[in-house]
Order: structure tokens, then sequence, then C-alpha cells
């Protein structure tokens, strides 16, 4: 059984609702009107974009996004997914307050009266620009990686080419292809000093 964590009366429900919305401080939750107006903007939107609320509510949703995004309908085309599935899913650029640039990922829903009429939109983002630039920097890390063992495999390929047209005998490449490839781990060592 599930249990009801606030009184029966409308007033303590909107109290209660109101307190998650401003509590998670990591989501940017707004809602847009049907004129795609800002009418809802919660702490989280505030830390993340920059306005308050009193600047904000009323402005159009647009100016969040990019002047591309805006420029190529990007906000009308979230909209119409979100009519068309239910929600859509939003994973780009924002703009803060600042002019400063922010990776998100969130969602846009719809948001319908009991009737199922349309009444606006829900807007969920999260910054996800630390976790973009890490993945960033893991990926420029494996391709340096990647063509390091690429260089290292060349360079033991040349070592064994070489100890097989200067030795004499079986012997003689076995000892000149571990000298060389113990001088070759010698100068990693020294370039990681």
């Amino acid at each position: 059984m599930i249990m009801n964590p606030f009184s029966n009366s409308s007033r303590a429900r909107e109290r209660f609702l109101e307190a998650i919305l401003q509590s998670a401080i990591e989501y940017a939750i707004i809602s847009v009107d049907l004129d795609h107006k800002v009418t809802t903007w919660n702490e989280g939107a505030r830390r993340i974009l920059g306005w308050e609320e009193s600047e904000i509510i009323g402005q159009p949703i647009g100016v969040i996004f990019t002047p591309a995004d805006r420029e190529t309908g990007v906000p009308q085309r979230e909209m119409t997914a979100a009519l068309a599935e239910g929600h859509a899913d939003d994973e780009r650029w924002h703009t803060r307050k600042d002019g400063s640039l922010f990776w998100a990922s969130g969602q846009l829903m719809a948001l319908r009266s009991d009737d199922g009429e349309l009444e606006g939109f829900l807007k969920i983002l999260r910054d996800r620009t630390e976790q973009r630039e890490n993945e960033q920097r893991q990926r420029v890390l494996m391709h340096e990686l990647s063509h390091r063992i690429k260089n290292t495999l060349s360079v033991v390929q040349a070592i064994i080419s070489q100890s097989f047209r200067s030795a004499a005998s079986m012997e003689d490449v076995e000892q000149a292809i571990s000298a060389r490839i113990n001088a070759y781990a010698h100068a990693h060592d020294i370039l990681l000093q």
C-alpha cells in the first residue's frame, strides 16, 4: 500500500510538489505555455542557466537555445516531436544568461489537461558539460594510445628485420633482438622521466 505523504487538501499537494520541484537543483525544470513563454522556473534552472525566476517568466523559451538552433527551428521541432511522441529527447549545446554555452541532456514533454487538451510543455535539462569534456578527453587519449602502440609495433618490426639482416646465426638474432628491445624500453623510461 502506498502511503499518502500529504493531507487530502489540494493546497498541501501543491506545497508537496513545489518542494520536490525546488529541491531538484541538479535539474533545470521549466514549464512553457502554448505561446512558448516560460511559466515556471525552478532553482535548478536558476543555478544551471543563470536567470532569476523574475527575469525569465514570460520570456520565450528560445533564449536558452543557441542562436544557430533558434535559426534552424530546433525549439519548434522539439515541440512537434513532443506532441507526436509524447516526449522529445534533447542533447545539445544550450545558452546561459551570460552567453556561455553548456552541453545539456534532457527531455521536453507535452503537458495535457485531464481532458487531453494541450496546455503547454515541460522541459527538463541537466548540465552534462563536464561529462562530455571527460568523454572527449578519453577519445583523444585512446586515439593517442592507438597511435603510440602502432609506432611501437613498427619499431619492433624494424628491430626484428634489422637483427635478421646483420646476424650470422639464430643465436646472434636472439641476442640482437633482445638487446635492441631492451634499449628501446630503456629509452621509453628515460622519456617518461
